[in-house]
């Protein structure tokens, strides 16, 4: 038996997780039609040791009863391909605590961390969960919260405190011109006119959160006008930071996301360094619009990458484009068998300009490739649960149809 092809993956969550399974289910059996004798190993490094369901955030943080934690936090071992090991590790590269971990193929999927385990796993992952037992217990009493964020996150955390807690004073600031800016302008407008009629959020822009002070009376903020305010309840759901500091500077654009030489997400490094076979997805992949959505994209193409790479350097074969055997050479593949195909790039088509962002559970704003999603089905899509239901066939790799 040949030496495994070995793959080692950098992070364990939506991206990380969604790659091993797509490669396990689809990649490699297509790379082992051309060659039966290869053999692949997998080497996924995380610090958690569970799959955080992160887009239920918002609403799991109301109470434990809604999105219990045990449909929040599912374990990674029981659910990984038999050829995965999972290696467990706070400091994926390059410091005193690790070792060296040799590949052939890798793959960054390490994502983001928000400055609120609410949002993303910190180093500690027993962070997250305790922020939402914090919650739980401060959320029914707070006469006054004070959201920082004018993102889809800080839309929905403001929505969601609304509704289940109406007498709550609710105050969001954006830190930009208008909510939503990094997508279609119209939104924006539209999110903040039903935070203030339907949901009574005041919203607030042009002003950041520059630091808070926790005391035994609230919460008190500090404003990047220099002003002041004191609140009962202060939640942070401003953008997370790229967990790319074991990477050199000269990879990474100015937000610290690693760049790409090509629409497949081939990194591309200084120009010095070797970086063939070495790939990017997820939300550390400069210019991603960070949403589930675009990941699914993502993932078939990074995937195609890997595999055109692999079997040109080490089966030999050379990529070819899709074309269409014709009526007479479907015939023949059909009486004589069909050569197994060489892997073919797939093109990378996320939905552009698509968003659901649910105010409550009864209604939002939306786009749908550029097209006004009515509130009713922002609600009956996104709004109901927050799509917890995705966790499992996300979690056992069950999403892709070979």
């Amino acid at each position: 038996m040949s030496t495994p092809h070995e793959i080692v993956v950098l992070g364990g969550n939506f991206a990380g997780i969604g790659l091993v399974h797509y490669l396990f289910k689809i990649t490699i059996p297509s790379l082992q039609k051309l060659d039966p004798a290869k053999t692949f190993h997998i080497t996924l490094v995380t610090p958690n040791t569970d799959l955080f369901f992160k887009i239920g955030s918002p609403r799991a943080l109301i109470n434990d009863k809604l999105i219990p934690e045990s449909k929040m936090l599912r374990p990674l071992s029981s659910n990984l391909p038999r050829r995965v090991k999972a290696n467990r590790n706070h400091h994926p590269v390059g410091s005193e605590t690790t070792k060296d971990l040799p590949y052939d193929s890798l793959f960054i999927a390490t994502g983001t961390t928000s400055a609120s385990p609410l949002w993303t796993f910190h180093p500690d992952p027993t962070l997250t969960p305790a922020a939402f037992k914090a919650l739980h217990s401060s959320l029914p009493t707070a006469k006054t919260v004070l959201i920082a964020g004018g993102g889809a996150v800080g839309i929905e955390t403001a929505g969601e405190i609304a509704s289940f807690f109406p007498s709550a004073k609710i105050t969001l600031y954006s830190g930009a011109a208008q909510l939503l800016p990094n997508n279609p302008l119209v939104l924006g407008p539209r999110a903040q006119s039903y935070l203030e009629t339907h949901a009574k959020v005041e919203v607030i822009h042009n002003l950041r959160v520059k630091a808070s002070d926790l005391s035994a009376t609230g919460t008190t903020v500090t404003f990047s006008d220099g002003s002041t305010k004191t609140t009962d309840l202060y939640i942070d759901a401003t953008g997370g930071k790229a967990n790319t500091e074991f990477l050199k500077a000269d990879w990474l654009d100015g937000t610290k996301r690693v760049l790409t030489r090509d629409a497949y997400f081939r990194v591309k490094g200084n120009g010095s360094d070797d970086v063939e076979g070495v790939y990017v997805l997820g939300d550390v992949t400069a210019g991603s619009a960070n949403t589930a959505m675009v990941l699914d994209a993502q993932t078939p193409t990074v995937a195609s990458a890997f595999a055109v790479d692999f079997a040109r350097k080490v089966i030999g074969v050379e990529a070819e484009e899709k074309k269409n055997p014709g009526l007479l050479g479907g015939l023949l593949g059909l009486v004589f068998g069909k050569k197994a195909a060489a892997p073919s790039l797939v093109e990378y088509k996320p939905m552009k300009d698509t968003l659901l962002v649910p105010i409550g559970p009864a209604g939002g704003v939306g786009l749908i490739m550029g097209w006004r999603f009515p509130s009713f089905l922002v609600s009956k899509i996104k709004g109901k649960n927050y799509l917890i239901e995705l966790m499992d066939p996300l979690l056992t790799g069950d999403k892709w149809k070979a």
